[in-house]
This record gives structure tokens, C-alpha cells and sequence, in this order.
């Protein structure tokens, strides 16, 4: 896949990214996040499913796409780190 924008943020500690869905419209399907330093923990949810808690580490990669970014909502909670 091609990337069509490249986003950066840094996220300091006590911050949170409230859980959300991705807009479909926005940008193509496919989005990867890349951790550059400190630990996070990203929480997936979705209404009849057993939440997710992922744990990013300093280095880590993750793509989503389809379900993951429409369906699941994606946020990193405050206490992370």
C-alpha cells in the first residue's frame, strides 16, 4: 500500500486520545502508527465484544484498516505509560 498523509503527535503523560472510529471518507483504508518513545497502551472496543488492550512499545508498528478503524473504537486511556 501507498500512504496518502503521514500524522504526527506526541503524547505526554496524563494525556489521553478519547476512543473514537475513523471516518471512512477521510483518507484511504489503511493508517500504521509508530511508537518513537515511551510505552502506551491503546484500548479497542465494540459494543457484544470483549475489549482490547494493546500495549505499544518504544519501536513498535501497527496498521489498521476495515473493521478495526470503522467498527472498533481505538482511544489510549489516561493511565497509560
Amino acid at each position: 500500500f501507498t500512504p496518502d498523509q503521514t500524522i504526527i503527535n506526541e503524547y505526554i503523560r496524563d494525556q489521553e486520545v478519547d476512543p473514537h472510529t475513523d471516518l471512512k471518507d477521510q483518507f484511504d483504508d489503511t493508517v500504521c502508527s509508530i511508537s518513537l518513545s515511551g510505552w502506551a497502551s491503546m484500548v479497542f472496543t465494540r459494543p457484544g465484544f470483549k475489549s482490547v488492550r494493546l500495549m505499544l512499545e518504544p519501536g513498535s508498528r501497527i496498521s489498521m484498516q476495515g473493521e478495526c478503524r470503522y467498527l472498533w473504537k481505538h482511544g489510549i486511556p489516561k493511565e497509560w505509560g
